[in-house]
């Protein structure tokens, strides 16, 4: 279907995916959110990311939301 390598020297159509790549008995994850690290833009819950499960990255965590209680005025 593709016959001459792309831009990105794929022999496949490229869009604007992100793909993670890997070999078929790798295993890789999807991360979503930005963190404070991220550029502005992919500061967001839109944005997802490939890690592998062993892999490490300051940047990763779990963002605990707990709704507060309208405060009084004084």
């Amino acid at each position: 279907l593709f016959p001459a390598p792309t831009l990105f020297r794929s022999y496949d159509a490229h869009d604007r995916r992100r793909e993670a790549p890997a070999a078929p008995d790798e295993v890789w994850r999807v991360v979503r959110g930005g963190s404070w690290l991220d550029p502005r833009g992919d500061a967001r819950c839109g944005v997802r990311r490939w890690y592998r499960p062993d892999g490490r990255d300051g940047s990763l965590g779990f963002r605990v939301v707990l709704r507060s209680s309208p405060v009084l005025p004084l």
